[in-house]
């Protein structure tokens, strides 16, 4: 049953004017049936939306598929402008700490949280993926760098270079605020924070993409192998920005249909396995 989870109410370091950060659950819990012997692994999705909202279409279609495979699965619902980012990392960190505090109660496996995100939600995602031990949330929301870590990564058509001509660009001015010394953070592309301590990744995105080129998920992937982390990339020749699940179910319009890209869930979720 889908439940919501409030988060300022739990982080109170959260609570900050228009921030509204909702956290809804879709769990199985354990039965006397089933699940006997195993843990569940977790995913936390990121939907897309520019920072100016959430997309219902990369939220629950997403969940109800992995949920169907096993998965306990959390959407977050980040605040967006006018509140500002970098705001929106916290509430991530602080979701995948809640989730992993809370693995009995959700029967999940503390080490098995794999963080999904697209478009908006992908550069979030790989924020987390990235800065996740960087002293600001630390201290922001007092837990420690493993207590926000995301074991894996998902990444659908992910922004991830912040150039003046990515729909993201507003983000720029909001950079300083990562870290009080601006001298680490004149880059605007997430890719070049990534180190040997970055999570496993899987990315996907298509040449078509005119609003977050498929160039991005070319400087993430090439940034995994020069630190030798492990991720699996898939680049398909067709199809539109914001595709979700590619099929009817996340259809608003005909371009949003594509069953070669469809194929990128399964594919997904046959690498979770292996990792």
């Amino acid at each position: 049953m889908k439940t919501q989870i409030n988060l300022k109410t739990i982080y109170t370091e959260l609570d900050k004017p228009g921030a509204e950060p909702i956290l809804e659950v879709y769990a199985q819990y354990k039965s006397k049936a089933y699940d006997t012997h195993n843990k569940r692994p977790s995913l936390i999705i990121c939907p897309g939306g520019y920072y100016q909202y959430t997309s219902d279409r990369e939220a629950e279609p997403i969940a109800l598929k992995f949920l169907s495979e096993g998965y306990n699965v959390f959407v977050l619902r980040y605040s967006v402008l006018p509140v500002q980012y970098p705001q929106q990392l916290l509430e991530l960190a602080a979701s995948v700490d809640y989730v992993r505090s809370n693995a009995k109660k959700y029967y999940i496996d503390p080490d098995n949280i794999t963080i999904a995100g697209f478009s908006a939600g992908g550069h979030l995602c790989a924020s987390l993926a990235t800065l996740y031990d960087r002293k600001f949330i630390s201290d922001s929301l007092k837990i420690s760098p493993k207590d926000c870590y995301p074991n894996k990564l998902i990444l659908g058509y992910a922004v991830i270079d912040l150039n003046p001509h990515t729909p993201l660009n507003f983000l720029l001015e909001d950079l300083d605020s990562i870290e009080p010394s601006r001298s680490q953070y004149y880059t605007t592309a997430i890719s070049d924070y990534v180190s040997k301590k970055t999570p496993p990744t899987f990315i996907w995105h298509t040449l078509d993409d005119t609003v977050v080129t498929a160039d991005n998920a070319f400087l993430f992937a090439n940034a995994l192998m020069k630190n030798n982390v492990p991720f699996e990339l898939h680049i398909y020749p067709f199809g539109t920005h914001g595709l979700s699940l590619a099929n009817q179910q996340t259809a608003t319009e005909e371009s949003h249909i594509n069953q070669h890209v469809a194929s990128w869930i399964d594919l997904a979720l046959e690498w979770l396995k292996i990792r």
